[in-house]
């Protein structure tokens, strides 16, 4: 689990995104701050695969200083000066400018104590389902979240709003709500098992039976979909365990599962996926030989000239 409550003035460069698919392989969640400037959201909040949290005040309202955007995952607390600091958060604190100061507690704002909260729920799911994936739980703590509230304010509109109503296409799928995300951290959740590098050519084994049902209900149906990649047939793509052959060029292939349980009144939905890559085995120049490209080009030459004077040779013989 990583929290990040601090913000760039860029958006995501490939050195950010490269760092955060690193954490999030490894099997970490990145929680971002959305920031504080009350537009667009800028690195590491707009990078792919984190879970960035926007700042609500206590109606609901967007807060005057927070970042906001589709990328927004979800939103939380924040704090607000709004009422004379009645609506702050207290919050431990050390009055140190440039070298530590005395302890102690005070009123703040900002994205990056909304952000916390995310990762506090998170860190609860995990507690009670520690193989949930960084995808599943973003995707748990989305579906829990509560619709945001419906305050008599304008909507948040890109690039920059201050206070403003909440939608979710501006703060995210609602308020981070941690009681049903707990209940959603033990319900569907599709697992894939991972895959090593493999040949061109090789029939792989899609497997996602190791799943999480919510409790009194079941799963009651499977879908694999491919989403990257050349474009292979998936066999039995709507079972636990299915089959895909690929094709015989060195590629890398991502494949989803997408499970459905039972659960009244309405069916809950979970995914995960899985990466293979597909390459043939280095070549070793042994014993001195050159494998360039004009080596190559050098003995196609060499072979074109033999054809031609072995045909020169039959012509004036017959």
């Amino acid at each position: 689990m990583r929290n990040l409550s601090f913000g760039g003035d860029r958006a995501c460069s490939p050195a950010y995104q490269d760092t955060i698919n690193a954490a999030t392989d490894a099997g970490a969640l990145v929680v971002v701050a959305a920031g504080n400037a009350a537009s667009v959201l800028t690195r590491p909040a707009d990078c792919q695969r984190v879970m960035a949290v926007a700042a609500v005040r206590k109606d609901g309202s967007k807060t005057t200083y927070s970042s906001f955007g589709p990328q927004v995952a979800l939103s939380a607390p924040g704090g607000s000066d709004e009422a004379s600091g009645v609506n702050l958060l207290l919050s431990i604190a050390n009055n140190g400018a440039t070298t530590p100061g005395l302890n102690g507690v005070g009123y703040r704002q900002g994205t990056s104590f909304a952000a916390p909260q995310a990762v506090g729920v998170a860190s609860l799911m995990l507690a009670v389902n520690d193989a949930l994936t960084p995808l599943a739980l973003i995707e748990r703590m989305k579906l829990a979240a509560r619709p945001h509230e419906d305050v008599a304010r304008g909507a948040c509109a890109l690039p920059s709003s201050g206070l403003c109503k909440c939608t979710t296409t501006t703060c995210g799928a609602g308020l981070l709500d941690a009681a049903v995300s707990l209940q959603l951290a033990t319900g569907p959740a599709a697992i894939i098992s991972p895959l090593s590098t493999v040949s061109p050519g090789t029939e792989i084994a899609l497997n996602g039976s190791a799943n999480f049902a919510l409790a009194g209900s079941q799963i009651a149906s499977y879908q694999w979909t491919q989403v990257g990649g050349p474009t292979v047939a998936i066999t039995n793509a709507q079972s636990a365990v299915a089959r895909a052959s690929l094709t015989i060029a060195s590629a890398s292939y991502e494949f989803r599962l997408t499970v459905t349980d039972n659960f009244t009144p309405t069916a809950r939905s979970g995914t995960d996926t899985v990466t293979v890559a597909a390459a043939y085995p280095a070549t070793s120049g042994g014993g001195g030989g050159s494998t360039s490209v004009f080596w190559g080009i050098a003995l196609w030459a060499w072979v074109v000239a033999v054809y031609w004077q072995q045909r020169r040779g039959r012509r004036k013989n017959s």
